[in-house]
């Protein structure tokens, strides 16, 4: 008996429904989960590295060079890795973090609820939304949507890689080392052919 290995099949949400999609966001009731929603297809972090943000693990966000470092993602600590967040993507945190601190004053999670007993203040379990299904999306579809975004904007494989936190098995890489700023513009010009496929100039207008 012989296996043939499955390989994995990126599904991208689809650019026809993506403005409706991305408006069925605002009908999310819980406003954390549709801005943890919103921040998953403009980085396309994979969702536990998403959830668990915590606000001392952003730099700069204040100014106009944001980062995020994730300390533990997949692979371990030896896979930390940090990289440069859109202004859209600090736009929606400066409002999350203006709204945490009426709903969980002194919260160091970015995306918080309160457990199943009611009792303690715990990271965002799950990034699942059933009524963004009918649109195709689940998380890691969201993933597929951002590096879909990454190659028809003419971001290049390599970028794209070090923004998704992928591994890289190509020579190149060990001569290479691109600066975050590089990857800055990288993340940049992404979200911009992101939010035009909203229909939207900034994402404020289209959240």
């Amino acid at each position: 008996m012989t296996w043939n290995p499955e390989e994995r099949k990126g599904a991208p949400i689809q650019w026809d429904v993506f403005p409706d999609f991305w408006r069925s966001i605002d009908e999310i009731k819980n406003p954390i989960r549709a801005d943890l929603v919103r921040v998953l297809v403009l980085t396309g972090l994979r969702s536990l590295d998403l959830r668990t943000i915590r606000w001392d693990e952003l730099s700069g966000l204040d100014g106009d060079a944001p980062t995020l470092h994730r300390p533990n993602p997949k692979g371990g600590p030896k896979k930390a890795f940090t990289v440069p967040i859109s202004s859209a993507v600090a736009a929606i945190l400066h409002r999350r973090r203006a709204d945490n601190e009426v709903l969980f004053p002194g919260c160091p999670l970015v995306f918080p609820t309160i457990n199943r007993g009611g009792r303690n203040v715990v990271h965002i379990k799950n990034a699942e939304e059933d009524a963004l299904r009918d649109f195709g999306y689940t998380p890691h579809r969201a993933r597929d949507t951002f590096a879909t975004a990454c190659a028809e904007a003419g971001v290049s494989v390599l970028a794209t890689k070090m923004l998704l936190n992928h591994r890289d098995k190509t020579v190149i890489k060990g001569y290479q080392r691109l600066g975050i700023e590089f990857l800055r513009a990288a993340v940049e010009t992404v979200t911009t052919f992101l939010l035009a496929k909203v229909g939207a100039e900034d994402e404020e207008e289209s959240a």
